[in-house]
């Protein structure tokens, strides 16, 4: 086949498996929003953890909470601006601050009552399962019934599961300890 009827091809493929992004993707940038406001969540308790942590495994839970507050703020910023790029046609309200507020809702609903430092390891690993088992199935689900679900779209939230799978892991062994 000639480089011209590959791309051809190519381009067909792509057609057919992905929405036209020309189209409005409003509805999509809601998905996004709690996406956004979910990690958002998840970083400011691992920083929080981070400032916490004492006794005898300080050190080793500081390093830990540290990488994962970190590796969840750049996550933040490339889903922020992944909206923000679906939405560009219409707004920027999957990032508009009055509507990430929802994040300090999810906060609490992650650290619940307790928020010693020695159940920050096991109240994590909740979050992150969670996160994964349930919300972000839900997410996709949503996304793919709408016809929102670009190739790009899945690649990036899959990519960010395999990410919070690696997450579940460290948290596991840290519990384990």
């Amino acid at each position: 086949m000639t480089p011209d009827v590959l791309l051809r091809l190519a381009n067909q493929i792509e057609a057919a498996n992905r929405t036209d992004l020309a189209e409005s993707h409003e509805s999509a940038t809601v998905p996004l929003s709690n996406v956004l406001a979910y990690v958002r969540a998840l970083s400011w308790c691992y920083q929080a953890a981070h400032w916490q942590t004492r006794g005898s495994t300080f050190y080793a839970d500081h390093l830990l909470f540290e990488r994962l507050y970190k590796e969840t703020d750049a996550q933040v910023d490339g889903l922020a601006e992944k909206a923000v790029g679906l939405a560009i046609s219409v707004s920027s309200a999957a990032v508009d601050p009055v509507d990430q507020s929802t994040f300090v809702a999810v906060v609490k609903q992650i650290c619940g009552t307790d928020t010693s430092a020695t159940s920050c390891a096991p109240r994590m690993l909740a979050a992150e399962k969670a996160f994964l088992a349930e919300f972000m199935p839900a997410i996709m689900l949503g996304l793919e019934h709408t016809g929102h679900l670009t190739d790009g779209l899945e690649n990036a939230l899959q990519g960010l599961m395999d990410e919070h799978e690696s997450f579940v892991y460290l948290l596991e062994q840290r519990c384990k300890a």
